[in-house]
């Protein structure tokens, strides 16, 4: 039985800054940077109170990037397939309330109260998502050239691609999975909050 978490109080949130570092851009390991989102809680206080709390527990680190299309790159799968069940949870939905333009970051879903810890940067201007329910919760606000450079050579998972990464499989068997079929995968070493000071130098 899928767990729904409760929904949040309706006491304002404020908006944070997360610092992710990545390495093996471009599929190179010598090649790092990061990039900085800010979290909207006036868009999805919902999503965004999930977003943070995988943050503060570390969830991100070492999860890889495992979609990259033209469209978008998404990522939320932990390494450890234990950590990964422990971690999944699904949530109430969020209204729409802006748009799925270039930067902007968003849960991926299967349909209501389906969002569980994977996310997708938008690559594009991807407005037709919007009558779709994906609500987005932040937005890069600072190293879009380094999440464009995140490693896009196995592009779509299966089945879309038939040589695609299986999520599947990556639930149940991890990094060990990704580490032996899809080695270049650019990931994530840490993630962390910033103050806003921080995010605007």
């Amino acid at each position: 039985d899928k767990h729904v978490t409760a929904e949040p109080s309706m006491e304002p949130a404020s908006s944070k800054f997360i610092k992710f570092d990545v390495a093996m851009l471009n599929g190179t390991d010598s090649k790092e940077g990061s990039f900085i989102v800010q979290t909207r809680p006036d868009w999805a206080p919902i999503g965004v109170a999930r977003v943070e709390e995988l943050t503060l527990v570390q969830f991100w680190d070492r999860c890889r990037i495992y979609r990259v299309t033209e469209k978008f790159a998404q990522f939320g799968i932990n390494g450890d397939p234990d950590y990964q069940h422990h971690m999944h949870t699904h949530l109430h939905d969020d209204k729409v309330r802006h748009t799925n333009a270039r930067g902007v970051v968003t849960f991926a879903n299967e349909g209501p109260t389906s969002r569980t810890t994977q996310l997708f940067i938008n690559l594009q201007n991807n407005r037709l998502m919007d009558d779709m329910g994906y609500s987005p919760v932040g937005e890069v606000v600072s190293g879009m050239d380094v999440v464009d450079r995140f490693y896009a050579g196995y592009g779509d998972v299966f089945p879309k691609n038939e040589i695609g990464p299986h999520t599947h499989k990556i639930e149940e068997q991890g990094n060990v999975y990704l580490s032996n079929e899809f080695p270049l995968l650019s990931y994530f070493t840490g993630a962390s909050f910033i103050s806003e000071d921080e995010a605007i130098l």
